[in-house]
């Protein structure tokens, strides 16, 4: 997968050993209060307590704001609703519910324990567009999950001898009701599913709504559950059907459908979104 023609990369501000040091020094003394739940960096939101999982503590650290899918929902011009699949304890459906042009927010994490943090963080809040569904994306059915309690985020589908967690699977007719309501709205997906993308992205070109979507932000990562080929396996399905890279930032990558692109350069080098 090439960059986007005249696309600059943004050159990232390390940060050093000192004040890395800080951070995790402040972040442990804030744990150490008392109460339920405590806020991420920057004030917002605020999140329930869930020490020792690394995607929590990690995420008390992150301006949220600044991050690279907030960035990207942040800069659509349009009223869009936003599918976040895999949203884990819900930190960007909780930044895409206070967004003016967002509309609404489905939500889809499998793993009940996860699903359990994202509703109690919604409910903290006080969110008013999101729409939880604790149900994994792909061909109807039952999936096995392999939950990693100390890194919820690296959770992902596997075969069932290897699963410790069983979820619904909602295909093209599941997703079709859920966005019925929207029918006609442009639609915004996030795919964060650690493996499993391809088999995402192939039941949402199932459903009546896919000519909706005019954006994908996809997490590309090597991991344990990307053996080799299989990132190139994922751009080239992502280009079968019609989406171009916009911007990228790290593991992180916006494409949108090539008939939407615009020529404008925005002020980090990149397309504007």
């Amino acid at each position: 997968m090439s960059k986007t023609d005249g696309q600059a990369k943004p050159r990232k501000r390390k940060e050093s050993s000192v004040a890395r040091t800080l951070r995790r020094a402040w972040t442990r003394a804030r744990l150490a209060l008392p109460g339920r739940t405590i806020a991420m960096r920057g004030g917002y939101p605020r999140l329930l307590r869930r020490p020792g999982d690394y995607n929590f503590d990690s995420s008390l650290g992150l301006r949220l704001e600044k991050r690279f899918v907030s960035t990207t929902l942040r800069h659509i011009e349009e009223p869009f609703v936003f599918l976040d699949i895999g949203a884990n304890i819900g930190i960007y459906s909780l930044y895409a519910d206070r967004l003016p042009r967002c509309i609404a927010v489905l939500a889809f994490e499998p793993v009940w324990d996860n699903f359990h943090f994202l509703t109690g963080n919604l409910r903290a809040n006080r969110t008013t567009k999101v729409r939880p569904f604790c149900v994994a994306i792909g061909p109807s059915g039952v999936v096995g999950l392999r939950f990693i309690p100390h890194h919820s985020g690296m959770s992902h589908v596997t075969d069932p001898a290897s699963a410790n967690v069983v979820a619904p699977s909602g295909g093209a007719d599941f997703i079709d009701a859920a966005l019925q309501p929207f029918a006609g709205q442009r639609l915004v997906a996030k795919i964060d599913v650690e493996g499993a993308e391809i088999a995402v992205l192939d039941e949402l070109a199932r459903t009546s709504a896919f000519s909706q979507v005019s954006d994908l932000i996809v997490e590309f990562k090597a991991h344990e559950q990307n053996p080799g080929g299989f990132l190139d396996d994922l751009a080239a399905r992502i280009a079968s059907l019609g989406f171009e890279a916009v911007t990228r930032r790290s593991k992180d990558t916006h494409f949108r459908r090539a008939r939407l692109l615009a020529p404008a350069v925005g002020a980090s080098g990149g397309a504007a979104p």
